[in-house]
């Protein structure tokens, strides 16, 4: 059984939420390792397509829709470029029969900071921070994503992975 959710409400498997705020951080933080493209690396298959279907939700909510993922995936990351709000931002999270897996796009973030964090014993935090000058005009960036996770899992043996083209995946095995 596998289950997929692409907002930010609750959920009886487990829920997300997003905040802007101090860009601090608490908890253990976990290494992110470094992969290949999102959609030739075989470490993220299992979560391509549920990733996909987050894309083509954030589209339609702003009535873009393309046909070919590739297409959409552009259409996507321009949409965030110009609308950087938390429901332009395409976020999954994946119950599979023995992982959590929460999926989101940070390409905005890859040359600045960013942080995976477990909080407690059921929570991870996302943190992000990039600053970006042009013409004189520093531009920053930050965001806060909050993964609640249910009770029976090992969050301490959680693992983070950033594609090279800016997907973050994270992985918690159930116990």
């Amino acid at each position: 059984m596998v289950s997929s959710r692409t907002s930010t409400q609750s959920s009886s498997s487990f829920s997300m939420s997003s905040g802007f705020g101090d860009f601090g951080t608490w908890g253990l933080a976990l290494p992110i390792a470094q992969r290949g493209l999102f959609f030739r690396d075989s470490y993220f298959q299992r979560a391509r397509q549920h990733y996909e279907a987050s894309v083509q939700n954030v589209l339609a909510c702003h009535g873009l829709q393309q046909a070919a993922f590739a297409d959409s995936l552009q259409s996507y990351r321009q949409l965030r470029c110009d609308h950087h709000r938390e429901d332009s931002q395409a976020c999954t999270a994946i119950e599979d029969e023995s992982n959590y897996k929460m999926v989101l796009d940070v390409r905005e973030f890859q040359g600045g900071d960013l942080k995976v964090n477990v909080v407690g014993d059921h929570e991870l935090l996302v943190e992000g921070n990039s600053e970006k000058k042009e013409g004189g005009v520093a531009q920053m960036r930050t965001f806060r994503q909050r993964f609640l996770l249910p009770r029976g899992v090992d969050i301490q043996e959680s693992s983070s992975a950033l594609s090279s083209d800016g997907i973050l995946t994270i992985i918690t095995p159930k116990v």
